[in-house]
């Protein structure tokens, strides 16, 4: 480990990683130290002072970045935990988010195993995402001071001759700033693409002893690229490709015509044919495929509705009748159906809670206990309460301390076999505590359900909805899809895990619960019906603090629940399977409503 100058001081990093300057380290120079002095960042230009860095490094790994490149601290210490767990691993790379100077994403990096066969082919890592062993370098040797352009890949090459061991981590590290159309995967000028294509053409030579087809097609883009012609764009960009691939392959006194006529197989096997090149016709393609109708009928069909907010433009009106028709009573007694306490937390949300109390009112379920518990409104929430003081159970308005406080202070007051809260501004579908209350009566077993969500606007349209397949208990560790305002759980469940709602949440309270619930091992499932409708409205809670507050609280609760923060690209990774039953499951009721094929249970 470096040593800290007492007269230093220790910065924490966002995620409570420890950040140590470097001692006396001279002007311009950056080194930054994580997990401990474990892991050492360098940030310099050239590979001459990398690699010097390098070799006076006491961390166990080491990294070259640019200074624009971004490493996501949440996932330092997982780097270093897979040095750790693999002593004879020398390189840990990963994924990358490439964005553009702004900080907005264009795509992802993904790299490819680096053997030495697939290096002789393929630029297969980024830089900024590849972390070295220290003790490595004694066995395959620094980064080369020599080449400005191609130093890691030349020692990346070299790591893998020496048979070092590399492992991969399946999200991403970093954010690398790139300019649109490099591709070097950097902010390089497009004008010095041609001498970076005269280094790797030496390091290829003198490391491997030839230029591959691959690479010579590469090299053909790029030169493409450094000109301004680009796919679809120009009639030229097949010419210059092919030239320059060409005469890559042709400075080898060993270039076979087999190897001439790969390249161009190649070529325009991945590109095309030529003729879509003409700049018109790409026009048309691009306008139509984008601007059309069917365009956007196109990407619409496509994308899930699944965690979006709102799907339909315009909105269309809240159908109940057709939306979650209330189930016939079928001869069940008020003996026969467990009893439902329900609670609704309210500040301020006068506009809407009239019509939230109506929802319930309207279930005409035999066995509820309704209590709403104002947290001290200013509005005509109160008034409302007065009005409807004789069709609800009880009701309460008092200052409090937030929402989970709010419900926590209302389940306190009523009692009931099943428990469930509704916002003061969401809805409860026609026939919902039946279904509920008839399933908990028959499956003595299941411990919560929930159900699909409708998203309304403020006038009570639809504008999304959400069709969930069947349960899923991996899935809701990465992401809540639970529709709250639907979910319903027994009170012995409820007693078992602490009987409140954790009020250290302000949004995510409702997945903290959920994953109590899991991790209690209760039984869930979902019933295929529009049980709730969730209102979306600018000065919802939702929507203000879904990229602030809601963000880093779930990133909380993966942390406890996985044991780190995964990245973004590693979540949708991760729910992806889910994502797309919700998708086939969307599309099927479509069809069955379209056709009017859908049936009363």
């Amino acid at each position: 480990m470096l040593r800290v100058q007492p007269n230093r001081t220790v910065e924490s990093s966002p995620t409570g990683l420890e950040r140590f300057p470097s001692p006396a380290r001279p002007e311009g120079i950056s080194r930054e130290l994580l997990v401990g002095g474990q892991l050492e960042i360098v940030r310099v230009p050239s590979a001459a002072e990398a690699g010097h860095l390098w070799a006076t490094s006491q961390a166990v790994c080491v990294a070259w970045l640019q200074p624009d490149d971004k490493l996501q601290l949440d996932q330092a210490e997982r780097i270093v935990e897979a040095f750790h767990a693999q002593p004879d691993c020398s390189v840990v790379y990963g994924n990358a988010r490439l964005v553009d100077g702004r900080g907005a994403s264009l795509n992802y990096f993904h790299p490819r195993k680096p053997t030495r066969s697939a290096l002789a082919r393929r630029f297969c890592l980024l830089p900024a995402a590849t972390f070295i062993r220290r003790t490595s370098l004694e066995q395959a040797g620094n980064l080369d001071g020599n080449w400005h352009y191609w130093a890691p890949f030349e020692h990346w090459l070299r790591l893998a001759q020496a048979g070092c061991q590399f492992s991969h981590l399946d999200f991403s590290l970093v954010d690398r700033v790139v300019t649109p159309g490099n591709p070097l995967l950097s902010q390089i000028e497009l004008a010095e693409l041609p001498l970076a294509c005269a280094e790797l053409i030496n390091v290829l030579q003198s490391r491997l002893g030839r230029v591959s087809v691959s690479w010579a097609i590469w090299l053909g883009r790029a030169a493409a690229a450094s000109q301004g012609l680009g796919r679809h764009t120009s009639r030229d960009y097949d010419r210059v490709v092919l030239a320059e691939a060409l005469a890559s392959l042709g400075k080898q006194s060993n270039s076979r015509l087999a190897e001439k006529l790969n390249l161009l197989v190649r070529h325009f096997g991945t590109e095309g044919l030529s003729i879509l090149r003409n700049p018109a016709m790409a026009k048309r393609l691009w306008r139509n495929s984008n601007e059309s109708p069917w365009g956007k009928w196109w990407r619409e069909f496509r994308s899930p509705s699944l965690f979006r907010l709102q799907r339909h433009p315009p909105a269309r009106a809240l159908r109940i009748a057709s939306e979650s028709r209330a189930p016939a009573a079928r001869g069940s007694t008020r003996e026969q159906l467990p009893s439902i306490a329900l609670v609704t937390p309210n500040f301020n949300c006068g506009q809407f809670l009239e019509r939230t109390i109506q929802s319930v009112l309207q279930q005409n379920y035999p066995q509820i206990t309704y209590h709403v518990q104002d947290g001290g409104s200013s509005d005509q929430s109160v008034p409302i309460l007065e009005r409807y003081r004789s069709q609800i159970d009880s009701w309460e308005s008092i200052a409090d301390r937030g929402q989970a406080d709010a419900i926590n202070r209302g389940f306190k007051q009523i009692q009931g076999e099943v428990m469930g809260w509704l916002n003061s501004d969401d809805l409860l579908l026609p026939g919902a505590l039946q279904r509920i209350g008839r399933f908990f009566a028959r499956h003595p077993q299941v411990d919560v359900v929930y159900g699909h969500r409708l998203l309304i606007d403020s006038a009570d349209r639809v504008i999304n909805r959400w069709i969930l397949p069947r349960h899923d208990g991996e899935s809701i560790r990465w992401a809540d899809y639970i529709p709250q305002e639907t979910m319903f759980w027994r009170r012995d469940l409820w007693e078992r895990c602490g009987s409140r709602i954790d009020d250290d949440f302000q949004f995510a309270m409702d997945w903290e619960l959920i994953l109590r619930f899991r991790r209690a091992g209760a039984r869930f499932h979902r019933l295929p019906y529009f049980l709730g409708a969730f209102r979306i409205t600018d000065t919802q809670k939702t929507s203000q603090l879904l990229a602030s507050t809601g963000l880093q609280e779930s990133n909380r609760l993966r942390r406890q629940e996985l044991g780190y923060v995964p990245s973004n690209e590693e979540v949708q990774r991760r729910m992806k399977s889910y994502v797309r039953r919700h998708w086939w499951a969307d599309k099927w009721l479509h069809l069955r409503e379209q056709i009017s094929l859908r049936k009363d249970s």
